[in-house]
């Protein structure tokens, strides 16, 4: 049985200059393109801890990452939604969703 994470990306209004699609990370090795306004599911192996990080690039840099631990049960999805902060300076935040 598979489990997994479904991921939800959004910006603050007015961030038009974040061009670049936000990317995800899982326990720093395998990565995935995420879109901005759409769930992405990624299927995860159950009972296993992971590191998901999620960021976007922005002038050749990993801008406004934000890093979140979770297990996933068998058989569940666990829905996050990444948010961008107010300044590209800060860190993002990542939040459990329903």
């Amino acid at each position: 049985m598979t489990g997994g994470v479904k991921i939800i990306c959004k910006k603050k209004f007015g961030q038009f200059l974040i061009t670049e699609q936000p990317r995800c990370v899982v326990n720093a090795v395998e990565e995935h393109e995420l879109k901005w306004n759409s769930y992405t599911l990624i299927k995860l192996v159950p009972d296993m801890p992971y590191q998901i990080t999620i960021y976007f690039p922005y002038m050749g840099k990993e801008t406004c990452a934000a890093t979140k631990n979770i297990t996933v049960k068998p058989g569940k999805t666990i829905n996050l939604t990444y948010k961008t902060p107010f300044s590209i300076l800060s860190p993002g935040s990542i939040q459990f969703s329903d």
